[in-house]
């Protein structure tokens, strides 16, 4: 899949310059495991767990001196547990 990351910056002393805005793209992948219990002829309850990869990040930070310094680098994988009710036709 696609995650989308919307980066708007902000001046917060008169000595710096923001960059501008800009939508930044990571490319997700990763393992799914999805369990489902059927509570009857058309009902069921469905548990699923996967860690989603994500690639390209972006990494937040500033410019010092022409070089850049991290300021996050954040998560480049997240777990994620879902719940859920299926209807079966």
């Amino acid at each position: 899949g696609v995650a989308g990351f919307w980066r708007s910056t902000e001046a917060l002393a008169a000595e710096v310059e923001p960059a501008p805005s800009r939508l930044l793209v990571a490319f997700v992948v990763g393992p799914a495991v999805r369990v489902a219990w059927r509570l009857g002829p058309v009902l069921a309850l469905e548990a699923v767990l996967s860690g989603e990869v994500l690639l390209g990040r972006p990494r937040l930070g500033y410019a010092v001196d022409g070089g850049f310094v991290l300021r996050e680098d954040g998560a480049s994988v997240r777990p994620r547990l879902g719940v859920g009710m299926v209807i079966f036709p």
